[in-house]
């Protein structure tokens, strides 16, 4: 048991450093493209994720691991987000963005807090919540990607951004699928060795084919710079 928590924190530390490596790199190279933006707060929230989801993690919360969750409960709503700014030039955050995204940190919170407080009537509701709208989030950025995926005219970017695209929505729908066609409860999978695992290699596969790609197989350098609320291409 001790020897399948540590490679569980093993695997989540890997995971870690090869989000936090992205986020950097995408902040770094594309500083004015909103995509790239995106992608950098995607792979931080989703480091929030994969810490949230150590075992053990909100047993006893604190400021600490409620704003982790709070930070990991819009994680693929910011995925959805990404989605829509790669297959859109013209694509925007707006206000509603951030008070969705506002929404599901309150839900976030609520059910960290209420893992400390005995018989939270709300903890139940809150958790169904954040088990479910990940996997909304993910259908809805597949749909975005294929209605939209033709108008890239360039083959290999479009290929790129397809295959980062379903592996990561793809993956976050098989936990539920795990979870409902097994014994387990989503927190058992979400929080299990074997999703550890699968967060540590899909988060180096991203990794490897940015670097591959120098990242302009999935931004472009040709692409029009866009920026968050502004008409003005980059020159």
């Amino acid at each position: 048991m001790a020897t399948m928590l540590t490679l569980n924190l093993l695997l989540r530390g890997g995971a870690t450093g090869a989000l936090l490596l992205i986020a950097v790199a995408l902040w770094r190279d594309h500083p004015r493209v909103i995509a790239a933006r995106l992608g950098s707060a995607f792979a931080i929230s989703v480091v929030a994720a994969t810490l949230a989801s150590i075992p053990g993690f909100t047993t006893e919360p604190h400021i600490g691991s409620v704003l982790v969750v709070a930070l990991a409960s819009g994680s693929m709503f910011v995925f959805w987000l990404l989605t829509s700014a790669l297959f859109d030039d013209d694509f925007r955050v707006r206000a509603w963005h951030a008070w969705v995204w506002a929404m599901l940190a309150a839900v976030g919170v609520l059910h960290c807090v209420g893992q400390g407080v005995a018989h939270a009537q709300w903890e139940p509701a809150a958790g169904l919540a954040l088990g479910l709208m990940p996997v909304a989030w993910a259908l809805l950025a597949i749909g975005q990607s294929v209605a939209n995926w033709r108008e890239d005219l360039i083959e290999g970017r479009r290929r790129l951004r397809s295959v980062i695209i379903a592996a990561t929505a793809l993956y976050t729908v098989a936990q539920l699928l795990v979870a409902l066609l097994s014994a387990l409860t989503l927190k058992q999978v979400v929080e299990s060795t074997a999703n550890a695992a699968g967060i540590a290699g899909l988060a180096l596969f991203v990794a490897w084919r940015l670097l591959r790609e120098n990242h302009d197989g999935l931004f472009g350098s040709d692409r029009k710079s866009t920026r968050l609320n502004s008409s003005h291409p980059h020159d």
